[in-house]
């Protein structure tokens, strides 16, 4: 298997935390909204009372959304805050038809701490903003004199909005130490924001050593990743005190799997927008020092550049995107596809038929490594660029030991059974009771060619290229 990862963090390096890969038990996949809210109403149910928590992090909230029958968000809540529940929201400011600063309003009327983070570069060109998308549950369990905690992280594309019912998107849910190590990327944030003390403590040497200790060896290895722009020139009113030089470790997750992979890249994805130029280091490091979140790949590339090469050696690379119309997402979305493609065969993108919107940010490499979150194909995303800074964002890669089993293709490896549920659930825009092949005598090619059957006369995709 391919060293996926990012090398791990040289101990007692102010970033080493940032580099932890842990072990999960458990990674569930929620592929439609209601399943995910339905979820999300369920644990939030369970908590008791000051010890536990909710913590909620998007770029758009609209608290009025139901999250399972009647019961909105709000509701849900509030509820939890009746029983004492740490109950915390972090926003971004105003984003298109989100009204955010409403939603902190209104969750504050119901004693719940919401807060609006501005931590945001100035910009004449841009409104950057804080796209990540992001839920931690934690509850107390009692054991005999000693408890605990079992938390829940869930990250991928999916926020706490309005009319999404027919949205393609991913969330992930993680347990164990996985959900612990990236609850810290989480609170670094809050802290930053905020002077209140109702978070958890500030990131310790001790957290990184238990947090290195596994009880049982476990089937998914985890890593999380982010994006953040560096610090502005003018630091006049700044606020936030980490990541001076930016973080770029979602850059390089991708564009060291984007190299690792040998022989498939498959990404669903909302946007494919050129970046423009490559990053370029803001503050560079000798090969022997630590590594450090701010640190860019060696062989800077934009992405459109490293998926190019890597069709170019062999890859077979498909791209899922929406239906998009006209206009310029349309625009940048074709030429980028034609740039990476040129006159290679092995890169394929494809637009869904039908008019349902594809939102997820999700690549899934050799079938053997996935990589998920809120970052799209889209300069700042991933990196502060020529164009715009960077805006933030949040994701993990995994591999996995386990089979297909809890997707639904008991026959194939975890990472490829996710790729067929992703595939199933494209065809079944057309045909609601489909049920993609779970063989793995097929190649990637020939489960290309059961994606893009057409069903009932009708192709389920355009091509692109």
């Amino acid at each position: 298997m391919a060293d996926w990862f990012l090398p791990q963090g040289t101990p007692g390096s102010p970033d080493e935390w940032c580099f932890h890969v842990t072990l999960a038990p458990e990674i569930r996949f929620y592929l439609t909204y209601a399943s995910y809210y339905k979820r999300l109403a369920e644990l939030i149910a369970k908590t008791k009372g000051s010890y536990d928590g909710v913590f909620l992090v998007g770029w758009g909230f609209n608290l009025e959304q139901p999250l399972e029958g009647r019961s909105t968000a709000l509701s849900v809540l509030h509820k939890a805050r009746k029983k004492e529940v740490r109950v915390r929201l972090l926003a971004t400011p105003d984003v298109g038809y989100e009204q955010n600063a409403e939603a902190v309003r209104m969750a504050r009327d119901k004693d719940i701490n919401a807060v609006l983070d501005e931590q945001l570069p100035p910009s004449s060109k841009s409104s950057p903003s804080h796209h990540q998308k992001a839920v931690l549950i934690d509850m107390v369990v009692f054991k005999k004199d000693l408890y605990g905690y079992d938390r829940f992280l869930f990250v991928g594309g999916m926020d706490i909005v309005k009319d999404r019912s027919d949205w393609i998107d991913v969330q992930a849910e993680l347990t164990g130490n996985a959900a612990r190590v990236g609850r810290l990327s989480l609170e670094e944030r809050w802290r930053s924001m905020t002077v209140t003390n109702d978070g958890d403590k500030a990131i310790t040497k001790r957290d990184i050593v238990e947090m290195s200790k596994e009880d049982v060896p476990l089937p998914h290895k985890v890593q999380f990743v982010r994006t953040y722009p560096p610090f502005p020139k003018d630091r006049t009113g700044w606020k936030r005190s980490y990541a001076e030089h930016g973080d770029h470790t979602y850059f390089r997750l991708l564009s060291n799997a984007i190299t690792q992979a040998k022989k498939t890249i498959y990404i669903e994805e909302h946007l494919l927008f050129s970046m423009g130029s490559a990053p370029t280091e803001a503050n560079p490091r000798k090969v022997t020092d630590p590594p450090r979140r701010s640190d860019l790949p060696r062989a800077a590339n934009t992405l459109e550049q490293q998926v190019k090469q890597a069709a170019a050696r062999g890859v077979e690379v498909v791209i899922v995107t929406p239906n998009l119309g006209e206009g310029v997402f349309k625009k940048n979305r074709d030429a980028t596809a034609k740039f990476m493609a040129t006159t290679n065969k092995k890169l394929r993108v494809l637009a869904l038929a039908s008019t349902a919107m594809v939102h997820s940010k999700i690549w899934i490499f050799d079938d053997e490594f996935v990589v998920l979150g809120s970052a799209n194909f889209y300069g700042p995303s991933q990196a502060s660029t020529d164009r715009m800074p960077a805006e933030s964002e949040f994701g993990f890669g995994f591999t996995s030991s386990n089979d297909g089993r809890s997707l639904g293709f008991p026959k194939s490896g975890f990472a490829r059974a996710l790729r067929l549920a992703l595939w199933q659930r494209l065809r079944r825009q057309h045909f609601a009771f489909y049920q993609f092949p779970d063989d793995p005598k097929k190649t990637f090619s020939e489960e290309f060619d059961e994606l893009i059957r057409p069903i009932n006369r009708q192709p389920p995709f355009v091509r692109i290229v």
